[in-house]
């Protein structure tokens, strides 16, 4: 862990696994090695889409994209469901799934039936990283409501909240909300 944790390495990418991932579910059983590598591999996306994107746009899906979903489904059944459609996260499953059609197809069926299902539910690869700004902030404009209303109370627009991160991103939530450039 201290290594993990070293200076020289903080500017790289860490992924964790626990040796006991998942030991009491026995249905994962004949799929641990194939679930792991899909879990392994959900998790290199996201490392391969901050290399494409830096962290503004991981910044905007963490304090807007996220608290907005949190505010509209959380804490109800089937709440991560948007979670899960969040662009970020669609991208990630997509090449967890990807892996698994690629390396494990035996598993499918499995997978799909279990409490990973999210890692095998995707017939397309990954979209580009590099067009990861757009699809967030369009999928954050589905919460537009929620973002106003957020945005009200500290009586600053919404897109100006954006620029703080990405002046494209609000270019692209004025665009999206029919104002002129």
């Amino acid at each position: 862990m201290h290594e993990a944790l070293a200076e020289e390495v903080r500017p790289l990418h860490r992924i964790a696994f626990f040796q006991d991932f998942d030991a009491n579910d026995g249905r994962l059983e004949a799929s641990r090695v194939a679930v792991a590598g899909a879990l392994l591999r959900h998790e290199l996306e996201h490392a391969r889409q901050y290399d494409a994107v830096g962290s503004d746009t991981f910044d905007i899906d963490d304090q807007f994209l996220d608290h907005a979903i949190r505010q509209r489904v959380g804490g109800l059944p089937s709440g991560t469901d948007l979670y899960n459609f969040k662009p970020m996260e669609l991208d990630a499953n997509a090449a967890a799934a990807m892996y698994l059609r690629d390396h494990h197809p035996e598993h499918l069926d499995a997978i799909l039936k279990g409490p990973h299902a999210s890692l095998a539910r995707s017939l397309t690869p990954p979209e580009t990283p590099e067009t990861l700004l757009e699809r967030t902030v369009a999928c954050l404009f589905l919460f537009r409501d929620i973002c106003d209303r957020n945005a009200a109370k500290s009586g600053i627009e919404f897109w100006k909240h954006l620029k703080v991160y990405d002046s494209r991103a609000a270019e692209l939530w004025r665009a999206l909300d029919g104002h002129n450039q």
